[in-house]
């Protein structure tokens, strides 16, 4: 239940105030109205309009100033998260610029500017703030026409070309640092920080698609899961934070996934994975087509590292 609060004084004037009635300290209502709001004990954030651009107001609770921070770079049309992470000093902002693409801010609390901002698809920001994981090139919108799915995470606590492919940033008249952007995880690359198994579709030729509804965290944000689909078949992929703050890629196939879905990705039905206390994870895949449900429980012995 979300609760519009009616306030007055200088910050009446930013649109979109509210909070949830259970007390919680984050707001997050995809696809629904334009205005979004974080509050802790410390802060209040809102989004808005200001000289055509999205913009995102910061008020301390104990101070009268009002940052405005614009996002001018990436054409955001509706913002739809909103996300402090006082301990990073950092907050993230992703806005819908089509239906398919997301531009993401990362935000310094300290200087209230923008650091990085790039375009994703299917993003999903870990628990801690720490990471965000993400499509990079499906569905296609990196202008060089690729029709596969390209698995990247950012970190951020990385600066803006220390998030970005290290090959590409010398090949400069491919590069563009909006779209060529984080680690690449899957396919896992030979090289750290390079694409060349990304742009390389011929090696490829099959193509990756996210198969699962989204990504999936764990609680601690040390390990991320997800269902891949590659031709027929279908492939549970986690991630585990290493000693590095890399991702370690894991893999196993789930043998009868696929014929609930059909050969086609999963359109109108949704293939859901959760984490356990007893170090496995469940893997659901609901047909669209069809009232079922298979379950799949897959221990860490079952799973094989990606070279």
């Amino acid at each position: 239940m979300l609760i519009i609060l009616s306030v007055t004084g200088l910050f009446s004037t930013l649109p979109g105030f509210a909070q949830l009635n259970d007390g919680t300290t984050r707001l997050y209502q995809p696809y629904q109205a334009l205005n979004t709001t974080y509050e802790d004990s410390k802060l209040i954030v809102s989004d808005g309009w200001k000289n055509g651009h999205p913009t995102i107001f910061i008020k301390e609770k104990l101070l009268q100033e009002i940052n405005e921070v614009s996002l001018v770079g990436g054409e955001i049309k509706q913002i739809d998260f909103i996300q402090a992470f006082p301990k990073i000093k950092t907050l993230i902002v992703s806005g819908k610029i089509s239906a398919t693409r997301s531009s993401v801010a990362i935000i310094s609390l300290e200087t209230r500017k923008v650091t990085d901002e790039f375009l994703v698809s299917n993003l999903q920001v870990s628990p801690n703030g720490e990471y965000i994981i993400f499509s990079r090139f499906f569905p296609e919108h990196d202008g060089r026409g690729n029709q596969t799915s390209c698995y990247a995470t950012y970190y951020t606590g990385r600066d803006l070309s220390n998030n970005r492919p290290l090959e590409l940033q010398m090949a400069a008249h491919v590069y563009d640092k909006r779209i060529d952007v984080g680690t690449q995880i899957y396919p896992v690359a030979r090289k750290l920080m390079s694409d060349e198994r990304c742009t390389d579709i011929d090696e490829d030729a099959a193509g990756n698609f996210l198969l699962s509804n989204r990504f999936f965290w764990s609680k601690d944000s040390r390990s991320f899961s997800f269902v891949n689909q590659k031709g027929n078949n279908a492939n549970l992929i986690v991630g585990k934070l290493n000693a590095f703050g890399y991702f370690d890629i894991y893999s196993t196939p789930l043998y009868g996934a696929l014929p609930l879905c059909g050969t086609d990705p999963c359109t109108g039905s949704r293939v859901t994975v959760a984490y356990t206390d007893n170090d496995a994870l469940e893997v659901y895949v609901k047909s669209g087509a069809q009232d079922s449900t298979k379950k799949f429980i897959v221990k860490s012995a079952d799973l094989r590292i990606e070279h």
